[in-house]
C-alpha cells in the first residue's frame, strides 16, 4: 500500500472509531491492501458450559468462529486465506483464582459445530497456567513460533475454535470465569499461502465471552440445600516461635443454627478446606514448618490433642500463599470429611511454628495473626461416558451423568474469620559463643539465632578473652586464625599484638558474588581457633581453668545489619567459656586415652602407684581423670572397665573437669518415664539459679528430654549411664533444654530398664552446678 493510500485508509478508520459506541478501538496493522474482511465472533451452538463442578475436565468456556469473509464488515472474499499466527487467551473477568484452573486447551472444530474431545483437533495446551504463564496479564499465547502458521481459515470459509479448561477439585463454590480470545494474523508465514485476510475492526479483539449467550461459567459445588454452617470457636492465644499452636478451631454443623436449620437428609461431603492468615502489620512475617488439619476424636479429651484424627498435612507452606490466596487441605478431589446429616464435627487448624525466618515490622516484639477458613462441599462425582454433560439435546443440566451421594450445601459462603487472635512473641536476635574444652587447641564458634527478616547481612564487633588462659592461634605468616563461615567473609581489624592482650576485632559481611549469597537467620558465622596460653610445663597447674569468651561486653560495641543495611536492634549475647580440659581416663596427661592409662589406674587401686612421684602428675588431677564411672567419688574396678570399653568402642569419656565428685546434691526420686511423669531436684549456686529439672520420655522412647528450670542458664549437659557404669550418651545444648538419645552407637535402641543420669548446668559467667546421680525407669 502506498503512503498516500495508507493515510487515507487510517483517516477512514479514525472516523469510524469516533462514531462507534466503543470508547477505545485498537487499530491493527493490516497485512494486505484488500481491506479487513475476516470476522471473529462468539458462537452460540450450546457448547459453552454455564455450570461446572469442582474437578470437571474439558469444560468449554468460550466458543469462537473465525469467518473469512465475515458478515459484519467487508463481506466480499479477497482470494486470501486468513493465516493465523497466534491465539492469545486471557482471564478477562470472574472471581476464580487462576490457581484453580489446572489446564487451558485450544481446539479447532471438525466441522459439525459440536465439541468432541476425540474428534476435534487439539491445537495446544497450557498446564497450570497460574504457575508457568500469566493467565490474567500477558495471557496464554498459542503459537507454532514466530514466522510460522498456527492455523488457517480458508478463503470464503469459517472455522470454529473452543477454549477448554480443567478445573481443580478444590475450585470454590460460586467462583466464575470469563475469558477473552485474541487473534494475530500475518503474511508470508512459513507453510502459509502468501497473503492473508485481516481482522475487521468491528470485531477487533480481544473478544470477550458472548454478550448474547454465556458470559461467565460458574462453579456449582453442591446440589443440596444450603443448610450447613461453619462456626468459629477460636480463642485468643499466645505463642512463641518453635511452638505448636491452634490457628483456628471451628465446627461444621449439618444443619447449622444460623441459616437453613432444617435437615435435608443429605450429609455434608467436604472436599477441601482453604486456610488464610491475616497479620496486623503488613510487613510482619514468620515461618510455619507444618500445617495440619485435625478432626476432634471421640476417643480423646475435649480440645485439640495429637491423638485426634489427622485429616491432612501441609509441610513448609509458603507465607505468600498463607497470607494471599490461602493454602488448601484436600485429597485431590476425594472425600476429605463426611459430616452426617444432623451431625457436627469439630476441626482444628494446627501450626508448627519455625524458630526463625520472622520479621517484626514495628519492633514491638510480637506479631498479631488471625485466620479464616473456607469449606468446600460437593456431590460425589461420576463422569459421564462422553465427558460432555451439558448437551441440550437430552435435557441434561450441569450434573448430567453424575449420581451417588448428594451433599448438603454450605450456608457460610464467604471465608469464616476467627474472633480469637494469636499473638506470636518474637524473641530478640541472639549472638551465641560456644564453649570449648581445650586440651591442646580447638575452635570456638560464634553463632546467630532468631535474626529477623532475611537474616544477617553484616556484623561488626570485638571478641574478648583472658590472655592468661588462652591465645588465638596464628598461621606461619603470623595471621590470626579467625575465619568466617557460611556465606560470609571476615575482615580482621586488630593486629596480633592486640590479640595477645585478649582483644580481636572483626567484621563479617556477605561474600561478593552474583547475588546468590543469601544471608542466614540461624547458624554459625565465625570460627576462632584457640590454644592454651601456658607452656607444656605449666599446663598441669592450669588444667580446668576457664576464660570467659565475650562479645559485646560493657566496653565493647556490637553492630548487626540485615542485607539491606538496616540495623538489627538489641541482640542478646550469650558468652561462652574456654576451659583447659582434662580428658576422662587420661591420667598421664599425654592427650590420649589408651591401655597404658588403664594399667596406671589398676596399679593405683592396688596401692602400687604414687602419681606425683611415678607419673609427675598431681594426685588431685590424677583422681579427676581416673574417676569416670558412677558411683563417683571412688576409683575402683568400674572405672577401669569403663575406660577399657571406651578404648575398644572408640567412645570419648566425659571431661575430668566435670567429675561430679566436685559438687553433690541430694539424689532425686526415681521417675517412671512410661507415663512421662516429672521429677524435680533443687540445685543451688551463688549466681546461677536452677529450681528444678523436668524429665520426659520422647516419642516412641527414642530419646529423653531434660529441661533445667531457673534463670541465667547458658548451657545444660546430661550424661546417661547404665547400671554397669557405662555411659550411654552425653548431650550438650546452649539452652536450658537438652535432648539425649536412647540409642547405642550401633543405632539400636537401648533396652528397657533402670538408668542413671548426671546433669551439669552452666551460667553465663562460668558458674557450674551439678546434680548427684538421678535415676529413671525406661519402660516403653
Amino acid at each position: 500500500m502506498s503512503v498516500k493510500g495508507r493515510n487515507r485508509f487510517i483517516f477512514v478508520l479514525c472516523c469510524l472509531a469516533m462514531a462507534a459506541t466503543v470508547l477505545t478501538v485498537v487499530v491493527p496493522v493490516f497485512a494486505e491492501e484488500d481491506g479487513a474482511e475476516t470476522d471473529v465472533i462468539n458462537t452460540n451452538h450450546g457448547n459453552v458450559r454455564q455450570f461446572a463442578s469442582p474437578g470437571d475436565s474439558f469444560v468449554v468456556v468460550q466458543d469462537v468462529t473465525i469467518a473469512d469473509p465475515g458478515q459484519y464488515g467487508d463481506n466480499q472474499p479477497d482470494d486470501c486465506d486468513t493465516l493465523i499466527q497466534s491465539v492469545t487467551i486471557r482471564k478477562a473477568g470472574g472471581t476464580i483464582d487462576p490457581r484453580f484452573v489446572l489446564q487451558v486447551r485450544l481446539y479447532m472444530d471438525d466441522g459439525d459445530g459440536q465439541f468432541e474431545v476425540l474428534d476435534d483437533a487439539l491445537l495446544g495446551a497450557f498446564q497450570q497456567p497460574q504457575v508457568s504463564q500469566s493467565f490474567e496479564e500477558d495471557g496464554l499465547k498459542f503459537t507454532n513460533g514466530d514466522g510460522k502458521v498456527f492455523a488457517i481459515v480458508p478463503n470464503d470459509h469459517a472455522r470454529e475454535f473452543y477454549v477448554v479448561v480443567d478445573y481443580s477439585p478444590e475450585a470454590p463454590h460460586g467462583a466464575t470465569l470469563r475469558t477473552s480470545f485474541d487473534v494475530e494474523v500475518g503474511e508470508d508465514l512459513m507453510n502459509g499461502t502468501g497473503c492473508t485476510s485481516t481482522i475487521d475492526p468491528a470485531t477487533r479483539l480481544p473478544l470477550l465471552s458472548s454478550d448474547n449467550g454465556v458470559k461467565f461459567t460458574t462453579i456449582a459445588a453442591a446440589t443440596g440445600d444450603d443448610e450447613t454452617d461453619v462456626i468459629d470457636e477460636t480463642l485468643s492465644n499466645d505463642a512463641q516461635l518453635g511452638q505448636t499452636v491452634i490457628l483456628q478451631q471451628f465446627v461444621i454443623a449439618d444443619p447449622g443454627p444460623n441459616g437453613d436449620a432444617e435437615g435435608d437428609g443429605h450429609p455434608t461431603l467436604v472436599r477441601a478446606v482453604t486456610v488464610r492468615l491475616h497479620v496486623e502489620d503488613e510487613g510482619d512475617t514468620f515461618k510455619i514448618k507444618r500445617l495440619r488439619l485435625f478432626r476432634e476424636s471421640s476417643r480423646t479429651k475435649p480440645g485439640w490433642q495429637e491423638q485426634d484424627d489427622l485429616l491432612a498435612t501441609l509441610n513448609n507452606p509458603k507465607w505468600e500463599d498463607l497470607t494471599g490466596p490461602g493454602v488448601i487441605f484436600s485429597k485431590g478431589g476425594r472425600l476429605l470429611l463426611r459430616v452426617p446429616d444432623n451431625f457436627r464435627e469439630r476441626l482444628y487448624v494446627v501450626a508448627d511454628l519455625a524458630t526463625d525466618g520472622f520479621h517484626d515490622e514495628n519492633g514491638d516484639g510480637k506479631i498479631l495473626v488471625t485466620a479464616s477458613v473456607e469449606v468446600l462441599a460437593r456431590d460425589d462425582l461420576i463422569e459421564s461416558p462422553d465427558n460432555n454433560n451439558n448437551s441440550g439435546d437430552n435435557g441434561c443440566i450441569f450434573l448430567c451423568g453424575r449420581s451417588d451421594e448428594v451433599s448438603s450445601g454450605i450456608e457460610t459462603k464467604q471465608s469464616l474469620d476467627t474472633r480469637g487472635e494469636l499473638t506470636v512473641e518474637v524473641p530478640a536476635p541472639k549472638v551465641v559463643i560456644s564453649n570449648l574444652d581445650l586440651t591442646r587447641n580447638g575452635k570456638v564458634k560464634v553463632s546467630i539465632a532468631a535474626m529477623p527478616g532475611d537474616g544477617l547481612g553484616r556484623m561488626t564487633g570485638t571478641f574478648v578473652f583472658d590472655p592468661m588462659v588462652v591465645h588465638v592461634r596464628q598461621t606461619a605468616q603470623g595471621d590470626l586464625k579467625v575465619k568466617a563461615l557460611g556465606p560470609y567473609d571476615v575482615l580482621i581489624k586488630t593486629d596480633t599484638e592486640e590479640a595477645t592482650n585478649g582483644i580481636v576485632g572483626f567484621e563479617l559481611a556477605l561474600k561478593n558474588g552474583t547475588g546468590k549469597r543469601q544471608p542466614i537467620t540461624t547458624g554459625p558465622v565465625l570460627e576462632i581457633e584457640l590454644e592454651p596460653a601456658v607452656s607444656e610445663n605449666e599446663l598441669q597447674s592450669a588444667l580446668c581453668q576457664a576464660s570467659d569468651l565475650v562479645i559485646n561486653s560493657d566496653s565493647v560495641s556490637l553492630v548487626l545489619e540485615d542485607k539491606d543495611g538496616n540495623p538489627i536492634a538489641d541482640p542478646d549475647v550469650i558468652s561462652g567459656r574456654a576451659r583447659l580440659n582434662v580428658l576422662g581416663g587420661d591420667v598421664d596427661l599425654n592427650g590420649v586415652v589408651n591401655r597404658k592409662d588403664v594399667r596406671w589406674i589398676s596399679r593405683f587401686i592396688m596401692g602400687k602407684l604414687d602419681p606425683p612421684s611415678d607419673l609427675g602428675v598431681d594426685l588431685a588431677i590424677f583422681q579427676k581423670a581416673a574417676d569416670v564411672a558412677p558411683q563417683f567419688g571412688e576409683i575402683d574396678a568400674t572405672d577401669v572397665r569403663t575406660i577399657k570399653e571406651a578404648i575398644v568402642n572408640r567412645r570419648p569419656l566425659p571431661s575430668a573437669c566435670d567429675n561430679p565428685v566436685d559438687s553433690l546434691v541430694p539424689q532425686s526420686s526415681m521417675v517412671n518415664l512410661k507415663f512421662t511423669k516429672m521429677s524435680a531436684q533443687t540445685l543451688v549456686a551463688e549466681s546461677l539459679e536452677v529450681t528444678g529439672v523436668q524429665v520426659a520420655l520422647g516419642v516412641q522412647g527414642e530419646s529423653v528430654e531434660f529441661n533445667a528450670q531457673g534463670h541465667a542458664i547458658a548451657e545444660t549437659q546430661v550424661e546417661i549411664y547404665n547400671l554397669a557404669g557405662m555411659m550411654i550418651s552425653r548431650s550438650v545444648a546452649n539452652a536450658s533444654r537438652v535432648r539425649a538419645s536412647l540409642r547405642a552407637d550401633n543405632g539400636r535402641r537401648v533396652a528397657n530398664g533402670i538408668y542413671m543420669y548426671v546433669i551439669t548446668v552452666r551460667g553465663f559467667h562460668g558458674e557450674v552446678i551439678r546434680s548427684h546421680l538421678g535415676k529413671f525407669v525406661l519402660a516403653r
